[in-house]
């Protein structure tokens, strides 16, 4: 970080950084279910009704997010901050691609959509309605 710089995004940067060591803390060999959806975090690998799935580093990180918290709605800052980190243009429309991205690898025909949009607050796993 070059100077000067804000106090507040120096303490922002710091808890940016100290959330993601945490959560590579949390379990870093546990596997994640919700409903027919599983990862598995030690070997980076994802399936929904036994079938693998195709995903990046970036979807991957975005929906073992999603799925440590099922139901909690994450706004696109949260979703920037936690995947992206603190360097990332917050205009930019990254997480709405790498959402539309995600949602067509998990959504096969024939299954229930997992990832819902809640307007004007972010994304949450949940069972659509």
């Amino acid at each position: 970080m070059g100077k000067p710089f804000h106090l507040s995004e120096l303490i922002s940067r710091i808890k940016s950084l100290s959330r993601r060591r945490e959560d590579k803390e949390k379990g870093a060999d546990a596997n994640l279910r919700f409903l027919d959806l599983e990862i598995r975090l030690d070997s980076q690998k994802a399936k929904r009704s036994s079938k693998s799935l195709d995903l990046t580093l970036i979807e991957l990180r975005i929906l073992a997010l999603l799925m440590k918290s099922p139901f909690r709605v994450y706004s696109r800052e949260e979703l920037l901050d936690r995947i992206w980190g603190m360097n990332f243009d917050p205009s930019s429309n990254v997480v709405e691609k790498a959402i539309g991205r995600l949602r067509k690898k998990i959504n096969r025909e024939g299954l229930r959509p997992l990832i819902v949009a809640r307007r004007g607050l972010g994304y949450c796993l949940d069972e659509e309605d």
